[in-house]
């Protein structure tokens, strides 16, 4: 098995993932609308390592042609809100579908899809339903796909932690929705990439691992363990979620909205593993601590 197709290669967590690909000797071919925003890339690999295939998933009849050849394909796409053709039910569910079915028909060894840990079909969030349908299509069309569903990702790209530090650096008040209470259980970028390589690179019993990371936190304690590692006092008011719709009406106006109404769904619900399932653990995986990981990439901050 020695390449491999990656969609999303250009995103959060395939940059990092490509650099341990390529340190492992596979050829990469990473799937992109444009080439020439990708090639940050090419200094991660050596001379001809990594192929940048032309496409866009959203035409679902270009993804074929990239998965010729490969031996294993990755699909790590996923979008955080809505905007103009990136639709979650598109993104999340038919282009994953798509490329199930074309991985199938080419005889690809493995397939490898990242969900969340949100993936839901009762949820009231859009992007939780897409993520679930998502789930069922790959598995319809390629049921030995194994599944990744990593919690809240956090590491030096992130958008959530740099999102906040950024706001408490402008705003002496930091809201709390809904009090603050929603659980998470940050997992860190490259201990996501660690458990992609183990599912490529080892024999695995399981079809589905969620992936949350050492401890579970709420909202309200992880903004306070931000405050600790910038430096900064800041009030952090409890607000009730009617008052987050309103951020999120006046959000759609920006190009990247602070806060959108699906998101909302999601902040209303706890956001942590099951207790049964397969994880770090099975993968032989110690997840890092949110507490070691934030001050390597904050302190700019």
């Amino acid at each position: 098995m020695n390449t491999i197709t990656i969609f999303g290669g250009t995103g959060f967590v395939g940059r990092h993932l490509v650099q341990h690909l390529a340190k492992l000797g596979f050829t990469l071919k990473i799937v992109t609308r444009s080439p020439s925003n990708a090639l940050f890339l090419k200094p991660l690999a050596d001379i001809g390592q990594i192929q940048f295939i032309p496409a866009n998933i959203c035409d679902l009849n270009s993804i074929k042609s990239t998965i010729t050849g490969s031996d294993i394909v990755i699909n790590l796409t996923g979008i955080l809100f809505e905007k103009g053709s990136q639709k979650f039910d598109l993104i999340h569910h038919l282009a994953p579908a798509a490329m199930a079915y074309f991985s199938k028909e080419a005889g690809v060894k493995k397939f490898i899809h990242l969900s969340a840990v949100s993936a839901s079909t009762t949820s009231r969030s859009q992007y939780a339903q897409s993520k679930a349908l998502g789930e069922r299509a790959v598995l319809s069309h390629f049921p030995n796909t194994i599944i990744l569903r990593p919690n809240l990702i956090f590491g030096p790209e992130d958008k959530f932690f740099n999102r906040i530090a950024s706001l408490a650096g402008l705003s002496p008040v930091l809201p709390l929705f809904g009090g603050g209470q929603t659980l998470f259980q940050p997992v860190y970028v490259e201990d996501v990439v660690k458990a992609i390589i183990a599912v490529i690179t080892k024999k695995t019993t399981d079809s589905l691992y969620e992936l949350g990371g050492a401890q579970i936190y709420n909202f309200k304690q992880l903004m306070q363990l931000l405050l600790s590692v910038i430096g900064k006092k800041r009030l952090l008011l409890p607000l009730p979620f009617v008052t987050a719709y309103a951020v999120a009406i006046a959000s759609k106006l920006l190009s990247e909205p602070l806060l959108t109404k699906d998101q909302i769904f999601l902040l209303k619900e706890d956001c942590v593993i099951a207790k049964d399932s397969s994880g770090f653990a099975q993968l032989g995986i110690n997840p890092s601590s949110v507490e070691a990981i934030l001050p390597s990439y904050l302190s700019r901050f």
